[in-house]
């Protein structure tokens, strides 16, 4: 209530220099990239903008499952909706 906030910082860790635009040549090149992280959703996102895995213009589908069975149902499923073959395990080969 009586609460007044002085001073504020946040950190920002930062990808290495040439990471981004990297990543970028490799999936011109026809590469198919994963990404594995233990970040929250958004973070994780974010993280994939900045290093130019996802382009505004992609969607982007967005699954959080308890376990890897049910994370493995609900890829099929949605690989079934897409008409995606089932070589492909993520959305143009690439998870977030």
């Amino acid at each position: 209530k009586n609460l007044t906030i002085i001073g504020a910082t946040a950190i920002e860790d930062r990808l290495q220099e040439g990471v981004p635009e990297t990543i970028q040549r490799l999936g011109e090149a026809g590469i198919k990239l994963w990404v594995m992280t233990g970040d929250k959703m958004e973070t994780a996102i974010n993280i994939g903008y900045a290093s130019k895995i996802l382009q505004k213009n992609m969607p982007i589908v967005k699954l959080q499952c308890e376990t890897d069975v049910v994370l493995k149902r609900r890829l099929e499923m949605l690989r079934n909706t897409l008409g995606l073959p089932e070589e492909v395990n993520g959305i143009s080969g690439r998870l977030l």
